[in-house]
């Protein structure tokens, strides 16, 4: 979750927290490892993992189900960093 998303929606990282941490239940291919805050960036980071073939688009839009109006962005695996998916406002033309 970006630093701006963040700030206006001060909320959303514990309900992401807790979302991710009940959705093991429902699925259990999927570990919620742990949440990282980057203090200089204000980014804020789960780290996930999902076993098999677990569909984390789906993941994704059950998550943004509950979120105000926001956009996924997906950045792909690269050089041994894995696939990440960043949750940013809207730019002005979607709002």
């Amino acid at each position: 979750m970006t630093y701006r998303f963040a700030q206006q929606h001060e909320w959303v990282a514990t309900a992401i927290t807790g979302f991710l941490s009940a959705y093991f239940m429902e699925d259990a291919r999927f570990r919620y490892c742990r949440k990282v805050y980057d203090l200089e960036s204000g980014v804020h980071l789960w780290l996930c993992e999902i076993v098999g073939a677990m569909s984390a688009p789906r993941l994704v839009k059950r998550l943004q189900a509950d979120l105000p109006p926001s956009q996924m962005r997906l950045r792909p695996a690269d050089d041994g960093v894995p696939a990440r998916y960043v949750l940013d406002l809207l730019d002005q033309g979607e709002a």
